[in-house]
């Protein structure tokens, strides 16, 4: 059971050893550049969306998605035809273009919720003084029709 127990300890180690001496080749290295690149750009997407979901202008944001897009697409055709620096390339080209996005995105999408709730204030504000006016207006007129009433005599009950 030891011996079996090292044996396979042994194997492992050997396994480890050899791929460790053969280096990831230029396609992995491209692949794995266009994967990242491919999951920036989903993350950057759906961060927009969020944006555009609280109300925020992301005009700017779609035209670099946009541009990014196109980038990500050059990338995944060289890497399918077998060009993997060139897919290397726009792959780095389209994370480059991506970079910050995502916090540009959730600055406008804070900008957006903080305008949505200071229009709601205001909203509320104005209900309330509304309000407010109409009571004292009422008041107001409850007041001076028991007045008038009185001035010509009518008893109040």
């Amino acid at each position: 059971m030891i011996r079996t127990q090292i044996s396979i300890c042994a194997l492992l180690a050997l396994v480890l050893c050899a791929l460790a001496a053969f280096p990831l080749t230029e396609g992995q290295v491209a692949g794995s550049i266009v994967n990242q690149a491919q999951k920036t750009f989903a993350t950057s997407v759906q961060a927009v969306a969020q944006a555009q979901s609280a109300g925020a202008n992301v005009d700017a944001l779609m035209t670099t998605l946009s541009e990014a897009a196109g980038l990500l697409s050059k990338a995944q055709l060289a890497y399918s035809a077998g060009n993997y620096s060139i897919a290397n390339n726009y792959a780095n080209q389209c994370m480059s273009k991506l970079s910050g996005l995502n916090n540009e995105a959730s600055a406008l999408q804070k900008k957006a919720d903080d305008q949505k709730n200071q229009s709601s204030f205001y909203t509320t504000l104005t209900l309330m003084v509304s309000a407010a006016l109409l009571v004292s207006g009422v008041l107001t007129w409850s007041v001076l029709s028991k007045q008038e009433r009185s001035v010509n005599g009518v008893k109040q009950i």
